[in-house]
């Protein structure tokens, strides 16, 4: 399948890892629900949870375990609530017994029966994940998955539905592969790419249901980004990073205190803001969110957790710090446009760190942010595409280096610089002309896709090269 639903790339997530939290996280589910179907979760004893290359590498770091003991216990991402997770995990420590998918109790201690292997890399996929259930008339099942990022997961018997040969698909009324396509297509029909995704999205859902689905993911990233400017301490880990974002938005403030979203939403638009502090808002936004994420609080896929704070920014920007006297501007169409182009990158490459390095993450999420704001700003369907292909083709070969294997260091500050690098993306694109371009957005996404393939594994996510190898002993 070439398209990708609004809801498929923009999830409602718990950090810190779209890949290796949220992925594993909705493995466990999908392995419960086999095990659900089959009636076979009565007759359970144990299960094995091995975790093989970048999951095993990055994994402690990316609370991997905290994501697969969730799946198991059959807890929804979108529905947990992200301050009652360590109570749930320290329950179960404390008593060796998991509730497997909320109707059957288990052995399980999460020391042994989580087991990641670092050495051992297997063929096919960087994310590799094999569960091992244990019955108890000594009997045993494997399911082995690939995590391929955003949260997407394939089974190993389906991985041939990840193949890079264009295939026909008619669940759709446009499942193009092609950015091209989608451009010949909405010239010729007189449409819009809005459009476009608008009558892909109602063949498959109600009108209603689709709005109401993105003004949650709006909200979601407003909240993120508020509860982050309201949040100091330490993020989790060993590096002790300090969280940044509250500091920041007190300067920008003036130290003045705010008392619910609206309000803070309110004071950002009634201040007089010049360059310096525009980049300064940027920055805090991105900042905000990813720390967030990094202290696995709740944030969406955008498309991935790693790359959750550069939309969100660029969606403040044009919202809040850009034509400010303007009536409400269409979220709803900057969410789909930005999905559309981060649907296109799932499908002819990567959205997977582990897969494609930060180009397959921030990059994308930095092009997918130029594409929409461009569109939002006037810019025509060829413009949008345009500034999709300036962001990318100035984060290729981005590498994957996170110190100590968390989401912390560089990848918070990396997502103010993608909002950087969309807004000036969109800028160069809304000032040419869209029909002399030497390279275009195919082009760029064929381009990432061989420089993902020709990249060194070790700046894929495993936190064995770059800044990683050399603070490796943070």
């Amino acid at each position: 399948m070439s398209y990708s639903r609004v809801s498929e790339i923009f999830k409602i997530s718990i950090g810190p890892s779209s890949s290796h939290t949220l992925g594993p996280w909705k493995i466990c589910l999908d392995a419960c629900s086999r095990l659900d179907e089959k009636q076979e979760i009565k007759n359970v004893e144990t299960i094995y949870v091995h975790l093989y290359g970048s999951l095993a590498k990055t994994g402690k770091g990316h609370c991997t375990s905290m994501g697969c003991i969730l799946g198991l216990l059959g807890h929804l991402p979108h529905e947990t609530d992200p301050d009652a997770i360590d109570k749930i995990l320290k329950n179960i420590e404390e008593k060796k017994i998991l509730n497997l998918n909320g109707k059957h109790f288990v052995k399980f201690n999460e020391k042994n029966n989580i087991i990641f292997h670092h050495n051992e890399i297997l063929k096919y996929h960087s994310n590799v994940m094999t569960l091992e259930i244990l019955f108890n008339n000594h009997e045993k099942k494997m399911f082995t998955y690939y995590s391929i990022g955003g949260g997407f997961f394939i089974q190993d018997e389906l991985k041939h539905q990840k193949s890079l040969i264009p295939q026909i698909n008619t669940n759709y009324p446009y499942d193009f592969f092609y950015a091209k396509d989608f451009l010949k297509t909405a010239k010729e029909k007189n449409k819009s790419l809005y459009d476009l995704v608008l009558e892909n999205e109602f063949s498959k859902s109600k009108e209603t249901d689709f709005f109401q689905n993105i003004d949650l993911i709006v909200e979601t990233m407003m909240q993120a980004a508020y509860r982050g400017t309201m949040t100091e301490g330490f993020l989790p880990g060993h590096l002790k990073v300090r969280r940044r974002a509250k500091e920041l938005n007190l300067q920008l403030l003036y130290g003045k205190k705010i008392s619910s979203l609206e309000d803070w939403h309110k004071s950002i638009m009634e201040d007089q803001n010049d360059f310096q502090k525009t980049l300064k808002w940027l920055s805090c936004i991105a900042i905000s969110v990813n720390e967030e994420n990094a202290a696995c609080g709740r944030i969406v896929t955008a498309p991935t957790n790693g790359s959750s704070g550069t939309i969100p920014a660029v969606l403040h920007y044009y919202l809040f710090l850009l034509n400010k006297n303007e009536t409400p501007k269409n979220t709803h169409r900057f969410i789909s446009i930005a999905s559309l182009v981060g649907s296109l990158f799932r499908s002819r490459a990567t959205i997977s760190a582990a897969e494609g390095g930060c180009q397959a993450e921030v990059g994308v999420s930095s092009a997918m942010a130029a594409a929409a704001l461009t569109d939002a700003l006037g810019g025509s369907a060829e413009q949008s595409f345009v500034a999709a292909e300036i962001a990318m083709e100035h984060h290729l070969g981005l590498t994957c280096d996170p110190v100590g294997g968390l989401v912390q260091v560089p990848c918070i500050e990396r997502n103010a610089m993608g909002a950087l690098k969309a807004i000036t993306s969109s800028t160069l694109a809304l000032s040419r002309n869209a029909f002399n371009v030497v390279v275009d957005l195919d082009s760029v996404i064929d381009a990432m896709w061989e420089t993902s393939k020709a990249m060194s594994t070790q700046y894929k996510e495993t936190a064995e090269g770059g800044l990683a190898l050399v603070l490796r002993n943070c």
